[in-house]
């Protein structure tokens, strides 16, 4: 009787593991018996095209879970300075008309989510109350039709420092790297915790690494910061840009992707150096008579909390604005020519220096800021950076980069990583201000159709190159963008 008893114990416990590795268990998360995996299945149903994607996953929604969610409100104000998607006012909605959740009649594990947009999936526990998991989920948005073709014939030119030693690459190169035993590690982001708080996952290298976040893409997960990527030997690697291309009703956007394993910052401000960094630009195309044309570029420099000073460029020599002398870093001194709001900037199409259709961007060293000029920027609290190069000495074309298509669907083994919704960048700590600088990646922050709607930016360089002003800080403004020679172009 006892040697019964003793089974039944071990039945129950062992059958209550296999219940409880719901995902907050640190076995469960290291294996395949915990996943969250997300796929495009957009289709015709009926006469009408439904955007959708399929969620496959460990929980059993029959008995055990429910399925809430919260949509990412409209694209003009859905997104606060960072980009990060904001809360619609169903918090905490179930759907019980099966419109935007669907649960999956084939298998009590899937369920559906219908519709363009940026979801907030929470699964609740039944037994015990607390959601024991949280994603961001996105559904993709319409896309013009060959737009692959049409992202290549708009690929920017980038102008980089000369002597930079990060460029971006493939992103799966990044994961697979590891240097003296150094591995990945992923941590619960304690500033927004779920009940209970899922563990640390630490050791993870190589494919375990890209099958972590492929399918267990928590909201609340953080890579933790790896800082061994600073030996990633970026340069002789393939280039890389993944884009994503969405057409609305007036405009199609093409949003360009760069994505560096290091980020070491300038000299000033290198306690802010961190593993893995991304960096943009959008470009907006108007539509008029079945024909695309080119409106304006928004450069996605820097955090939207910081205010950047354009300096330009100066020499002791050779004076104000010498372009070619901006190495000798006097620029940082001279008078502000115009500023960038909200960290971003944005420019009509017209005043942006180009070769064809291929825009030139200037990379900040060491932080891969992208900005419309060549030149010193300043930054809060003294730092400053300089964008660029002069005489195209270390100027990367299209013909360099690899485009890839940005695409978090779990069927696209080369860029299915980008459905952790997670944090990727684990970011400087300022203890005076209580904010912690963690970032996420595409596609859950810096949307394109939002960015270009609503640039969060201001149209200072524009009300100079445009607007015929006579000040002395456009003036000086208008040598960075001559219209015989670009800068940092042979």
């Amino acid at each position: 009787m006892k040697n019964i008893f003793s089974l039944m114990i071990s039945y129950f416990v062992f059958f209550t593991g296999i219940i409880q590795a719901d995902c907050r268990d640190e076995n469960a998360l290291k294996t395949d018996s915990c996943f969250f995996k997300v796929t495009d299945v957009s289709a015709n149903e009926g006469n009408t095209f439904i955007y959708k994607v399929k969620v496959e996953t460990s929980f059993d929604f029959t008995n055990d879970y429910d399925i809430l969610y919260e949509k990412a409100i409209n694209t003009n104000t859905g997104f606060d300075a960072e980009g990060r998607p904001k809360f619609a006012s169903q918090t905490g909605a179930t759907d019980p008309t099966n419109n935007i959740i669907q649960k999956d009649t084939g298998n009590s594990k899937n369920f559906f989510v219908r519709g363009s947009g940026y979801y907030q999936i929470r699964l609740k526990n039944r037994a015990d109350g607390n959601v024991h998991w949280k994603q961001w989920v996105y559904v993709p948005y319409p896309k013009p039709n060959g737009h692959f073709a049409l992202a290549q014939q708009y690929m920017p030119i980038i102008s980089f420092a000369p002597d930079e030693k990060y460029y971006p690459n493939k992103i799966d190169e990044f994961l697979s790297y590891h240097y003296s035993g150094n591995t990945f590690s992923i941590n619960n982001f304690t500033g927004f915790p779920i009940s209970p708080p899922p563990p640390s996952i630490t050791n993870l290298n190589n494919n375990d690494i890209i099958t972590f976040l492929s399918e267990k893409g928590e909201a609340d997960f953080q890579i933790v910061k790896p800082t061994f990527l600073k030996t990633f030997p970026s340069i002789g690697k393939d280039l890389a840009v993944y884009y994503t291309a969405v057409e609305t009703n007036q405009h199609v956007y093409l949003s360009y992707n760069y994505i560096y394993a290091y980020d070491p910052k300038s000299t000033a401000d290198k306690a802010a150096a961190h593993g893995l960094d991304r960096e943009g630009v959008i470009i907006t195309l108007s539509k008029s008579n079945n024909t695309l044309i080119p409106q304006s570029v928004t450069y996605g420099a820097h955090l939207g909390t910081q205010t950047m000073t354009f300096k330009g460029c100066d020499d002791r020599i050779h004076g104000q604005d010498s372009l070619e002398y901006c190495d000798t870093k006097q620029g940082q001194n001279t008078a502000a020519i115009v500023n960038n709001l909200l960290g971003k900037a944005k420019l009509n199409w017209e005043n942006i220096p180009k070769q064809g259709d291929h825009i030139v961007v200037y990379a900040a060293q060491g932080s891969h800021a992208m900005f419309p000029a060549y030149g010193w920027y300043n930054l809060p609290l003294f730092v400053t950076e300089k964008a660029g190069n002069f005489d195209g000495s270390n100027t990367k074309y299209p013909r360099d980069f690899t485009l890839i298509e940005l695409d978090p669907s779990h069927n696209k083994p080369r860029t299915n990583v980008f459905a952790f919704s997670g944090y990727w960048v684990d970011g400087i700590d300022l203890i005076f201000s209580g904010h912690k600088f963690d970032s996420k990646f595409p596609p859950f922050i810096r949307n394109p159709e939002t960015w270009a709607v609503k640039p969060n930016g201001n149209s200072d360089y524009d009300n100079c190159l445009s607007g015929g002003s006579t000040s002395d800080e456009c003036i000086r403004l208008k040598k960075y963008f001559p219209t015989n020679k670009i800068v940092g172009v042979p």
